[in-house]
């Protein structure tokens, strides 16, 4: 399998990617299993999901319970900003509302890292003033938040 860097100093990632928007949802915990088992043989390093596939939040869920201990060994994608709920209030890009996504992906990931940490659209919602500084120094402590996302609340400031 062939292999990228993501961006200048990103990870090492292979070219194909496993999308898990079925996780959770329109496939259960078995087969999703099989899904990634198969995928990670033939070499796939890049899993994407997002919090809102699965029925809101069963993919990240599905994956958390089945990486365990080969987390390490995948690059790990995840996005926010699509609603959460019925009434469609916990969703956005704010930074009050990107530090809340960013702690239940990763409770439901079942992780202490994400790898590309991105908002689903740029239609997600809006970013408040001083959001870019503020992801740096969430991410600090992480493995980091992607400069796209870096960008994106810097044009939104």
């Amino acid at each position: 399998m062939q292999k990228r860097k993501l961006g200048n100093l990103g990870p090492e990632a292979s070219l194909v990617g496993l999308g898990a928007n079925n996780f959770g949802g329109r496939i259960d915990l078995a087969a999703s299993r099989l899904v990634v088992s198969k995928a990670l043989d033939l070499g796939v390093t890049l899993i994407d999901t997002a919090d809102a596939y699965g029925n809101r939040g069963g993919s990240e869920e599905v994956l958390g319970k089945i990486l365990g201990p080969r987390r390490k060994d995948i690059v790990l994608a995840t996005k926010f900003g699509l609603p959460m709920d019925e009434a469609g209030t916990r969703k956005g890009a704010s930074r009050a509302y990107i530090t809340q996504a960013i702690e239940a992906s990763l409770r439901r990931l079942r992780t202490d890292w994400i790898d590309l940490y991105q908002v689903h659209s740029a239609r997600s919602g809006h970013a408040d003033r001083g959001d870019a500084a503020h992801a740096r120094r969430f991410g600090a402590g992480r493995k980091g938040v992607p400069n796209r996302l870096l960008q994106f609340l810097g044009r939104a400031a």
